[in-house]
């Protein structure tokens, strides 16, 4: 049936509104851009006169290498005056020119490269990530027009999101003059003429790829270049002229600056060649070796505008030239390649990423590790064997250091750090690092002091330079020369190597050493000392620190455990008089309040020093009453401040660093039996009903195991609410303790504790109901401090799904409840234990927010499986309990509404992801010492990842994971099967064992066939030696061998 005119005119006149409004989105981007880069251009002539003026000062150089400006003619020139021969800006050591991506172009290349084009419309579609115009969108058929400026169709306009675009062309009525950038964080571009035409596009708003081949691209321009020369991979396969492998990306040119043999982007150096001339005038013979940092101002706007992305940024744990930048924008980690790249950010930094092309970095890669490959054919550095003739299989023989640093990464902590294996198969997003946003104030790091910097190559050939320049003398004369230092030959600096191998080394000025530390290095090789770091220059490869204190030797365990509370930022040093005084009128307030609110009647259980638990309504309502401390600590006090410094207590075996100490009041704040206490009161009905709180005082009555496990059933039922198993299957809770501060311990990690898994279960659905509440009250509402834990991203958790699928074990991963029901049905407890601990690593990180901040999807707690969870029921514990209870008390009316700005977000979530690094710190440290006081512990361990010449396997005894590499074996050779993954050994002959490894060998399946093999696949048990070493160590280190199943 034929349509109305009417009807026709009325979808006329919305798709006309569509396009208009795409268009004006269009031209508000490029707006942004263009000012951006007058930005950029105006800090640069800025930084040009001050350099003029002072010409050794080291200045920033300019916001952005990319940047060029088009004259009014629409060709591209340079942006800095002729008399700087050319050169764009300061450019540091290394940086090969790359191509930077927007948030849009990036997922649209990686979603190109994992064959997955159905998924390109869910990010295009996504109101959270608006999509922009790429940069360069062209089919391979199409040639490169030249400089003029196209006809350009409405069919050849790139989509926005789905929704119509606008319709370019050179003529017609009512059309609008813009730039076009030519690069996102580029210059402005030509003159592109814009019509606002009725015309619609011939594809469908769902479709991604237009039914017409000819796609948009911006029209090249030629650049007058200065001669470069730059390298070409052979492995890369792309072109300095060829932009992300889709065509050219300027064309040459016959201008007369321009040379056509040799075209290098302008303004930067060829890859193997020194900086440039400018540079080493301006910077005083120094090379940049680090790009500055953008501007703060400008990078909110830039990350809504999808040029940058933020994340918390990860180094890697086995290749710490690699690191990774977690980020919710996109769908996978963002790869970030080499320290240059890295600019500077350290471990644990919230960092704004501007993603480049793949195939760039990836080429870039690529020539670094040939380079290296290079070096090792020279003999220069030792290498890795792998026999060619092919006698040992897969077995890889590595190097003495190679082990040593295996050793110290695989053994100074519980798990294996998670690994990002890269080998052929590129990353689906790279990208460098262009500002640090958060960083902890103040960050200390344990370590030693050395002379000279580890393998540094440099130093040797100084000190061998310094041996031959006296050959006339004997071998006595030389070596007392040597030890007589002069001056003049007295380094300037010192090294501090942290103990922490993923944070930089560090130059720490002579004079801040011990006087006799560079005669006598080895005196100070067991000492630990403690450093921060002062500034970090883009002219240094490291960063600049001082000394803070030295604490002694490393084999005292009180240097080791108070070595572990530096590196986590904790200070074990008590409050002030001024806070005590504060504290103690506190408790006395406490006591006055009590009297005055109403008392709750009936048998109070007291489960902690500020939580207690009681029945009501015939046992249909479970009341959890929580200390009400907040109210006498008034908002920044001198007591306030410092618990707000301290943020969290530490419980460990053996070091107790509460928030509030008993020891330091004369009165303690806490729940006693018969004393009256003012409480939050929150009642719990059992059937799901609305949840009731109060404000009123209580008087424990009694505490015992058999009265908290009167409380089995309740617990049953809010666990049934999280659709979790009822308590006492011990796989559901095994991941519990990691993610909970105050039970971490030997005792705890190793066994489930029914009467602590009542109590967490009770505070799960404590915290829950308060932060639904506060989000409904209208006074606290959007500011609800909420404890989130996102979704881990989906690639890890469905390769983990499909790994273990593979090896017959089928999980459901709908949630962390589905995951927990799945691993609970596993053959054995050891299985399910191995499975719990390889989640548990995949995990994402905890933070403090509010709703305002994130979006309501993303607000939840993923493991404990709540949409909304908060901290509230340990004011003792953590300062953002009380937090919590101040918001309590806006929804009671009788307290203030308490905000928190940014950073006292991140130093809250700073400090609990300190605690608990701290505490499984300590939790190795407990477990190697008691290890290293008797003979190697016998215990069968899970296999749960195989490689070529090694494998992992979790001992659930311990509670740690560990690698064991096949070199370290008494093998003959050992050979992988990548399809079947399997690792096959071949032990070299029966071993005599004691009768208890005998007794164990025989109680263990082992896959054994002829010839002395023994077959390893994921899952399946085997028998090891669990050793621990803490001689010498700064650290400990706990390592397991093989045991050979053989039996003689």
């Amino acid at each position: 049936m034929a349509q109305s005119p009417d009807s026709t005119s009325s979808d006329y006149e919305n798709d006309l509104q569509r396009q208009n409004a795409a268009l004006q989105s269009c031209i508000d981007k490029l707006t942004l851009q263009n000012k951006l880069m007058m930005e950029r251009e105006r800090l640069y002539e800025q930084q040009q006169q001050q350099q003029q003026q002072h010409p050794n000062n080291l200045l920033a150089p300019p916001f952005h290498h990319n940047s060029y400006r088009r004259d009014s003619n629409g060709q591209s020139s340079h942006s800095r005056s002729s008399s700087h021969s050319g050169h764009s800006r300061q450019m540091s050591k290394g940086h090969a020119r790359r191509h930077s991506l927007a948030v849009s172009e990036a997922r649209r290349a990686a979603h190109q490269r994992s064959n997955t084009p159905q998924n390109v419309n869910d990010y295009i579609s996504s109101p959270a990530s608006p999509v922009r115009p790429s940069a360069q969108l062209h089919s391979p058929s199409v040639q490169s027009p030249g400089p003029h400026i196209p006809q350009i169709s409405h069919q050849q306009v790139s989509s926005f999101g789905g929704d119509p675009g606008p319709i370019a062309s050179n003529n017609g009525m009512n059309s609008q003059t813009m730039p076009i950038s030519g690069s996102m964080v580029g210059g402005p571009g030509p003159m592109l003429t814009v019509s606002s035409s009725s015309q619609t596009r011939g594809y469908t708003s769902t479709s991604y790829v237009p039914e017409t081949t000819s796609e948009f691209r911006f029209p090249p321009s030629p650049v007058a270049r200065k001669s470069h020369s730059r390298s070409q991979s052979v492995s890369s396969g792309f072109s300095p002229q060829r932009h992300r492998r889709t065509g050219s990306w300027r064309e040459n040119s016959n201008t007369p600056n321009s040379n056509n043999a040799n075209n290098s982007h302008l303004g930067h150096k060829a890859r193997h060649s020194d900086v440039s001339e400018i540079s080493r005038q301006q910077s005083g013979n120094r090379k940049l070796l680090f790009v500055p940092y953008f501007s703060h101002a400008q990078i909110p706007e830039m990350v809504s505008s999808g040029l940058l992305v933020t994340g918390v940024l990860r180094v890697d744990r086995k290749n710490r030239s690699h690191a990774y930048v977690s980020t919710p924008a996109l769908d996978a980690d963002v790869f970030i390649e080499g320290s240059r790249d890295r600019n500077r950010a350290l471990d644990g930094d919230v960092v704004a990423v501007e993603l480049l092309d793949v195939d760039d970095v990836w080429a870039q890669r690529k020539e670094k590790e040939e380079r290296k490959r290079l070096r090792e054919l020279d003999g220069s550095v030792q290498i890795d064997v792998s026999p060619s003739d092919n006698t040992h299989g897969s077995l890889v023989l590595r190097t003495n250091q190679k082990r040593q640093d295996d050793s110290e990464i695989e053994g100074q902590s519980l798990f294996l750090a998670e690994e990002i294996t890269l080998k052929e198969d590129k990353p689906l997003y790279s990208g460098h690092v262009v500002a640090v946003l958060e960083r902890p104030a103040g960050q200390l790091f344990s370590g030693t002091l050395g002379v000279l910097r580890p393998s540094s190559q440099a130093a040797k050939e100084r000190q061998h330079a310094r041996q031959l320049s006296t050959p006339n003398q004997n071998f006595n004369n030389l070596n007392i020369n040597e030890n007589r230092k002069s001056n003049d030959d007295k380094p300037k600096i010192v090294w501090f190597r942290p103990t922490d191998k993923h944070i930089p080394l560090m130059a720490i000025p002579t004079e801040q050493a011990p006087a006799d530390l560079v005669d006598h290095p080895e005196h100070y090789a067991n000492q630990i000392f403690i450093a921060q770091i002062k500034r970090w220059p883009i002219t240094s490869l490291h960063p600049f620190g001082s000394i803070v204190e030295r604490l002694g030797p490393c084999d005292s365990s009180l240097v080791t455990e108070t070595a572990l509370f530096r590196d986590a930022n904790f200070d074990r040093s008590d409050l002030s008089s001024v806070a005590i005084h504060e504290l103690e009128e506190a408790a006395q307030d406490m006591h006055a309040r009590a009297l005055e609110l109403k008392s709750a009647e009936g048998e109070i259980v007291k489960l902690g020093k500020d939580l207690a638990a009681s029945f009501r309504k015939n046992k249909s309502v479970v009341a959890i009453h929580v200390l009400d401390v907040s109210p006498s600590i008034p908002l920044g006090s001198t007591l306030d401040k410092e618990l707000r410094g301290r943020s969290v207590g530490v419980y460990t075996e053996h070091i107790l660093s509460p928030l509030i100490s008993d020891e330091q009041s004369k009165t303690a704040i806490e729940l006693r039996i018969g004393k009256l206490s003012p409480v939050i009161t929150v009642e719990l009905p059992l059937d799901g009903s609305s949840v009731k709180i109060l404000n009123e005082s209580i008087i424990p009555s009694t505490k015992s195991d058999e009265s908290i496990l009167e409380f089995l059933d309740a617990a049953n039922v809010f666990r049934k609410h999280r659709s979790f198993n009822p308590l006492g299957d011990k796989n559901d809770e095994a991941l519990e303790p990691f993610l909970d501060i105050q039970y971490l311990d030997l005792k705890s990690v190793k066994e489930v504790n029914m009467v602590q898994a009542i109590v967490k279960e009770l505070e799960h659905a404590t915290n829950a109901a308060v932060a639904s509440e506060l989000l409904k009250c209208p006074e606290v509402g959007l500011e609800t401090l909420v404890r989130q834990q996102e979704t881990p991203l989906p690639p890890k958790i469905e390769n983990f799904a499909a790994y273990l699928s593979k090896h017959g074990i089928k999980i459901d991963t709908t949630n962390s409840a589905t995951i927990c029901k799945s691993v609970s049905k596993s053959q054995s407890d050891n299985t399910a234990s191995a499975i719990a601990i390889s989640l548990f690593k995949m995990l994402s990180p905890q933070k403090f927010t509010t709703a305002s901040k994130v979006s309501m999807g993303r607000l939840g707690h993923y493991w404990f499986n709540c949409g909304v969870y908060t901290c509230f029921t340990r004011p003792l514990l953590r300062y953002a309990d009380q937090i919590v209870a101040r918001q309590v008390h806006t929804l009671l009316g009788d307290h203030p509404l308490q905000t928190l700005t940014n950073s006292e977000f991140s130093e809250l979530t700073f400090r609990h992801d300190s605690a608990l690094k701290l505490q499984k710190q300590a939790l190795h440290l407990s477990l190697a010492t008691s290890l290293s006081k008797s003979s190697p512990k016998i215990c069968v361990g899970k296999v749960v990842n195989v490689q070529e010449s090694s494998y992992d396997v979790i001992i659930p005894e311990l509670c740690i994971e560990k690698r064991i590499h096949c070199d370290q074996l008494s093998i003959e050779r050992c050979d992988y099967l990548e399809s079947e993954d399997e690792l096959c050994l071949k032990w070299l002959d029966n071993e005599s064992h004691n009768d208890e490894l005998n007794e164990v060998l025989k109680s263990v399946k082992h896959d054994l066939r002829e010839g002395f093999v023994q077959v390893i696949k994921p899952f399946t048990d085997v028998v090891v030696q669990v050793h621990a070493n803490c001689d010498g160590n700064i650290r400990p280190v706990i390592s397991i061998t093989a045991v050979n199943p053989f039996v003689g």
